[in-house]
């Protein structure tokens, strides 16, 4: 027997992603609801502020911003996304809209916060790093700017 899908309410979806702080934001071309919140540096010192790491957490939930839509293949997924640039640096595997879909959309986005504090800075403009494979490769071996081509910083994984 396949997976089983379930109906995802705009409610339900809306419901989960306000709790923890994400707001539905309109990308052109997308016609899934998506949700973004910024991602800060939490000083342990309390006279210090806080830090916003130039990062957002992007989730895209697989629901039809006009309600829902078929269940079917499709998935959400979690983003961590270079505001800056634009570009993806750290994604979360699929999230099938099964019946743990809202649980699991969250520990995705808890694993998206952790992510954001393990990514290596770049030694060059000190933007943030993603994990690139070499030319013909699948496997990642080194860390490129997020910010390439027009930063051509690299870091080893050792």
């Amino acid at each position: 027997m396949g997976t089983r899908y379930v109906e995802r309410t705009r409610e339900e979806v809306e419901g989960l992603f306000h709790e923890m702080g994400f707001k539905e934001v309109d990308l052109p071309g997308c016609n899934e609801m998506v949700f973004e919140r910024g991602v800060i540096q939490v000083e342990s010192d309390p006279n210090r502020q806080h830090a916003d790491t130039g990062l957002v957490i992007r989730a895209y939930t697989s629901v039809a911003r006009n309600g829902t839509r078929e269940c079917g293949a499709d998935a959400g997924r979690v983003i961590l996304v270079d505001r800056e640039t634009g570009k993806g640096v750290w994604k979360s595997s699929r999230c099938y809209r099964t019946k743990s879909f809202l649980d699991n959309m969250r520990k995705r986005c808890r694993e998206a916060w952790k992510a954001a504090s393990t990514l290596p800075e770049c030694p060059v403009c000190k933007g943030r790093m993603v994990a690139r494979a070499k030319k013909g490769q699948k496997k990642p071996s080194f860390y490129g700017c997020a910010k390439y081509p027009g930063c051509r910083g690299t870091r080893s994984m050792k």
